[in-house]
């Protein structure tokens, strides 16, 4: 499975990732959890990022497969602060009922999407760095997610 089609799967189970440092982070666990995705990560600001993940994101949003709706709100310094949020248009949905893309089949659920979903971003970013630096199991990952 290409990574277009891990990704449609990915929203296809998640419904709506709200931000650009969850998505990155999310496909990240994921991938160290035994999901074949085949971007590469480097050490970043914000925990692993992947230009591989950026620009099909991108991609995917050109050709009308998921939407990227951007929210402006101000900061206490007066500043604009942007937030995103993903999810497939109905193009997208209909892609992934057609070609059967299922996520489950790598040991993905919807109690683990909701949990990568829900949890604190800045826990998310911990343990993204801690599988980055540290050889990490499926079973430790999960553990950790446990908690």
């Amino acid at each position: 499975m290409s990574d277009d089609e891990l990704l449609i799967g990915l929203f296809s189970m998640a419904g709506e990732i709200r931000g650009r440092k969850r998505l990155q982070k999310i496909v990240y666990v994921l991938k160290n959890m035994g999901v074949p995705f085949s971007a590469s990560y480097f050490k970043y600001y914000y925990g692993p990022f992947s230009r591989d993940i950026e620009a099909r994101i991108i991609y995917l949003n050109y050709q009308g497969v998921i939407e990227e709706d951007t929210t402006i709100s101000p900061s206490l310094e007066g500043e604009e602060i942007r937030s995103y949020a993903y999810r497939l248009t109905p193009q997208g949905k209909k892609y992934a009922e057609k070609h059967a893309i299922n996520l489950g089949e790598y040991g993905v659920t919807l109690g683990l999407i909701e949990k990568l979903k829900t949890m604190d971003i800045n826990k998310l970013v911990s343990l993204s760095y801690k599988i980055y630096d540290e050889p990490t199991s499926i079973n430790e990952i999960r553990m950790e997610l446990a908690s």
